[in-house]
């Protein structure tokens, strides 16, 4: 699995909510930062009919309500110079939809929903299952992101045992570079860990970043160490940063992906996170950043 389409276009999936506007106003910062592309797409279906339909009334009737949505988000974004804006409707499933643009996007941007338990029971949440299967980077933008803090913030990936370092550590090196800004390595220990053992902990993750500090010696490296529980951790560092990355799970399963920080944090976040999928690397070099991590 490859890492998105470095030359793809930055994919954002809107709906009518106030959290879709906010992903999509992100998506075009991140346009403008990354001089790309961007697509709004958005996905309706047709409910099942026992009458065969006319074109016409499916036309009206099923697709004239997703494109006023799109109409709508179009009309409330300010478009900077040099940015591309396409929009595309699509009859299918937005999961379904998503996961397919991936393939080819460079980043997909989502909204983080606040869905009661009766909408997470009957539909569930958009976000989650796109970041636990999508082939490129997907962030999840919160409801209360503001492009000025961001511009002062460090750009935060969180790093452990159960997560590949590796492509979370390439997308925050390249993304600290491009914002100019500092990058926080962050790594949670369960409590009453031994100073030993914390010491040894530190050690492992300057090991894991002394090549990448040398191959972008202008990016400021500041690595933090913290005691507790990890998702309660990021959850805070999240509050001054721009951005947080974290790594989607080694073990490409449901049960790895439910259990995930990821997941934890993607409900919870003060700032755009950023789940990082795993790309093929040796059994070696994944083996060695995970039991570095881990002690």
């Amino acid at each position: 699995m490859s890492i998105g389409s470095a030359s793809g276009k930055i994919v954002v999936g809107v709906d009518d909510s106030t959290e879709a506007l906010t992903a999509a106003r992100y998506a075009v910062h991140e346009a403008e930062l990354r001089k790309t592309d961007l697509e709004l797409m958005h996905a309706y279906q047709v409910p099942e009919v026992v009458e065969p339909i006319s074109e016409d009334y499916r036309t009206r009737v099923m697709r004239g309500p997703a494109v006023e949505v799109m109409r709508q988000v179009m009309e409330q974004l300010v478009i900077p110079p040099g940015v591309t804006v396409q929009s595309s409707l699509h009859m299918t499933e937005p999961v379904i939809m998503l996961v397919e643009a991936s393939d080819r996007a460079q980043l997909i941007v989502l909204g983080q929903h606040h869905i009661t338990l009766g909408e997470r029971l009957l539909e569930g949440s958009v976000a989650s299952p796109v970041a636990a299967r999508a082939n490129c980077p997907v962030v999840i933008v919160p409801r209360v992101w503001d492009p000025e803090p961001e511009k002062y913030g460090p750009v935060v990936v969180a790093l452990d045992g159960d997560t590949p370092a590796e492509t979370a550590l390439s997308y925050a090196f390249d993304e600290a570079e491009a914002r100019g800004s500092q990058l926080v390595a962050l790594h949670a220990v369960p409590l009453g860990t031994m100073p030993g053992e914390l010491s040894l902990q530190r050690l492992n993750i300057e090991e894991v970043l002394a090549g990448w500090k040398q191959d972008h010696p202008d990016i400021r490296v500041k690595t933090f160490l913290t005691t507790g529980d990890p998702d309660l951790s990021i959850i805070e560092a999240s509050r001054q940063a721009a951005v947080l990355i974290v790594g989607r799970p080694h073990r490409d399963t449901f049960g790895a992906w439910t259990r995930s920080v990821a997941r934890s944090v993607l409900k919870e976040t003060h700032c755009p996170l950023v789940v990082v999928p795993a790309t093929p690397v040796s059994e070696v070099t994944e083996g060695t950043v995970a039991s570095s991590l881990s002690g």
